[in-house]
C-alpha cells in the first residue's frame, strides 16, 4: 500500500490526523512546496501532530514524505493516462474499453461518496418530497443526467418537467410558487447564452433552487448569482486527481449523485407513507 492509499484509508488515525490527511490529499501539489510549519498552519494542526503523522506512515523526515507524495501522484497520473490510451487504442478490443470504464466507475463511486454532504442531501430530499411542482434544468450541452433523474422520479410518483427550448423561462419565473422546486443539473463547464439568461431571470424566482453539480468551483454563471441557489450538492470532490477532468468521470459522478437523491427520496416516502 502506497502513501496516498494509506492517507485515504486512515487506519488507526486520530481525529487530528484524519483532518490533516484530508487536507494533504486535496493539496498534494502544494504540500511539496510547503515547509512542515506551513503545512501545520494551513491545515490547522500543530507541528508535532504533523510529525507524528508522517512518522506513522513510515517516513524519517518531512522532506522524504512530501517527495514521496509527489512521485506517487505523478506515477498515478501516468498510469491512468497510459491505461486510458491503451483502452482506446486502434488495436484494442471493445472489452478493453469496458474494463477501463468499469475500473473508472469503481473509483468514481468512492470519490462521489466522499464529496456528498449528508446534511445538504437530506435538505434536498425533503424539498423534493414536499415540492408542489418540480422542474429540471440542465446546464451546458449534456442532458443525460437530467433526463435520467426525470425518469427515476416518475418511479416514485413525481413527474418533473424539463426546462428546454419549448418552455418559456420568463413565463416559468412568473408562474413558479414558493412550494415549487427547480433542480439545476451541471456536468459541463460550457455554458450557453440561454444558461446565462436562465440564471439572470430565475435568480429572484420564488421557487426553491437546487444545484447538483460535478464542479466544486467555477460553476459557470451560477456561482456569480448569490441568490440563485438555495442548496448545492457536489458529486465530485475538489482535488488534483488526474481523473478529475475526464468527461466519463464527470458524467458518472453526476449520474450517481442523481441516483443517490432518487434512492434517498424513495426511503423518505417509505418512512412517511407507511
Amino acid at each position: 500500500m502506497n502513501t496516498i492509499e494509506k492517507l485515504k484509508k486512515k487506519e488507526n488515525f486520530t481525529g487530528v490526523e484524519i483532518s490533516l490527511a484530508d487536507y494533504i490529499l486535496k493539496n498534494i501539489d502544494h504540500v511539496q512546496n510547503m515547509s512542515l510549519q506551513e503545512l501545520a498552519a494551513a491545515s490547522y494542526v500543530s507541528k508535532p501532530s504533523a510529525i507524528r503523522l508522517y512518522r506513522k506512515l513510515g517516513f524519517k523526515n518531512y522532506r522524504e514524505f512530501s517527495v514521496a507524495l509527489q512521485v506517487e501522484k505523478i506515477r498515478y497520473q501516468e498510469d491512468f493516462e497510459s491505461e486510458m490510451a491503451k483502452a482506446f487504442d486502434k488495436s484494442s478490443a471493445y472489452k478493453d474499453v469496458a474494463v477501463f470504464i468499469g475500473k473508472l466507475a469503481k473509483k468514481i463511486v468512492d470519490q462521489c461518496l466522499e464529496a456528498i454532504d449528508e446534511d445538504i442531501l437530506e435538505k434536498i430530499v425533503v424539498k423534493l418530497a414536499e415540492a408542489g411542482r418540480i422542474y429540471v434544468y440542465p446546464v451546458g450541452e449534456y442532458q443525460t443526467a437530467a433526463l435520467s433523474f426525470i425518469n427515476r422520479m416518475s418511479m416514485v410518483g413525481r413527474y418533473p418537467a424539463m426546462i428546454d427550448s419549448a418552455m418559456s423561462i420568463n413565463g416559468l419565473a412568473e408562474s413558479c410558487r414558493k412550494e415549487d422546486v427547480i433542480v439545476v443539473v451541471s456536468s459541463s463547464d460550457k455554458v450557453s447564452e440561454r444558461d446565462i439568461h436562465f440564471a439572470e431571470v430565475m435568480e429572484n424566482c420564488k421557487a426553491s433552487k437546487i444545484l447538483v453539480t460535478a464542479y466544486q468551483a467555477g460553476d459557470s454563471c451560477l456561482d456569480k448569482k448569490e441568490n440563485f441557489v438555495d442548496h448545492r450538492l457536489f458529486t465530485y470532490p475538489e482535488s488534483d486527481d488526474p481523473i478529475r477532468n475526464n468527461p466519463f468521470a464527470l458524467q458518472m459522478s453526476l449520474l450517481l449523485g442523481m441516483n443517490i437523491i432518487y434512492g434517498c427520496l424513495l426511503k423518505y416516502d417509505r418512512e412517511h407513507k407507511a
